[in-house]
């Protein structure tokens, strides 16, 4: 899968947080292989409120039907300092993920969104009501 910084989402210089976007090719457009391409910005002091882990402390938050998913997604996940761009006070950083291989996966609609620290990503949806039954 190729992917080029623009199609991450993009913050204004007034804008910080963390966005996210859905990601698809020509081949892969079902929902089930939804992959979800996100940046954050966030001022310093944030980021060293954050340990030097920033990633790490991503959640993934996912509900469909009742269920709530939660998962600290790049928790076992190493970065670098060059992973991380300090602009103008502000730290910013691009991440990836596959949705579904951290959310059990069945017939619905899913709402997810991320967090990180007290940023609150967009929401996106995600509609598997095509599924017939748990994969």
């Amino acid at each position: 899968m190729e992917v080029s910084e623009r199609n991450y989402p993009e913050f204004t210089t007034e804008e910080s947080g963390i966005k996210i976007t859905l990601f698809q090719t020509d081949q892969q457009k079902r929902a089930v292989d939804a992959v979800f391409l996100g940046k954050f910005k966030i001022s310093e002091e944030e980021a060293e409120a954050l340990a030097s882990q920033i990633h790490s402390a991503m959640v993934l938050v996912c509900r469909c039907a009742g269920y709530d998913y939660v998962q600290k997604v790049f928790k076992d996940i190493y970065t670098f300092d060059d992973d991380l761009n300090y602009v103008d006070g502000y730290v910013e950083g691009y991440f990836r993920l596959k949705v579904f291989d951290y959310v059990r996966r069945h017939a619905g609609v899913y709402f997810a969104h991320m967090t990180l620290g007290r940023n609150l990503s967009n929401t996106l949806t995600l509609d598997l009501s095509s599924l017939a039954k748990p994969l």
